[in-house]
């Protein structure tokens, strides 16, 4: 297979990484996508594209990684896609990242102690803290990345978002 490798610029969709056959994850192999940041809504973050088809086999993983501040994500062009049991694309925790002292991050960060919104509403804080995000994407039909959660005195560190996995 023939790839090619170019670097973000603003005006292009983000790195790209272009192979003219087939893709086969084996062996234990990781492919670890991160998103550029990107300037407009639904530009992508990054964009992998293969000719043929991409296999997944068992204990092999595709990890893509969206922006952890703006939420730029990668999108994967395929013919076919085949993933073995055992292996797979992961995007849990890849999404908006949580910053300490800051709180959640994204479109959907709720305040102080509460949860995230996204397709619906995220949680309220416990007793009288914190009111959980707003809602924004798409319940049925998600595309965008997950944002944060927020922290408290005893968990300072917010928890980061889901990743988008986008296989077109």
């Amino acid at each position: 297979a023939t790839t090619r490798r170019t670097r973000f610029t603003p005006d292009a969709p983000g790195p790209a990484l272009d192979i003219g056959g087939s893709l086969t994850i084996t062996n234990g192999a990781r492919l670890i996508v991160y998103s550029g940041p990107t300037n407009t809504f639904g530009i992508n973050g990054a964009r992998v594209a293969v000719a043929e088809d991409v296999s997944v086999a068992a204990n092999s993983w595709i990890y893509p990684y969206s922006n952890p501040t703006n939420g730029g994500s990668a999108v994967f062009t395929v013919r076919n896609l085949s993933v073995q049991p055992l292996g797979g694309i992961d995007a849990d925790g890849k999404g908006y990242q949580g910053v300490p002292a800051v709180g959640g991050v994204g479109p959907g960060a709720g305040d102080s102690r509460a949860g995230s919104g996204y397709g619906g509403r995220g949680g309220n804080g416990w007793w009288t803290y914190g009111v959980g995000g707003g809602t924004y994407g798409s319940e049925t039909a998600p595309v965008d990345a997950g944002s944060s959660g927020s922290g408290s005195e005893t968990t300072p560190v917010p928890g980061n978002g889901g990743g988008a996995i986008r296989v077109v």
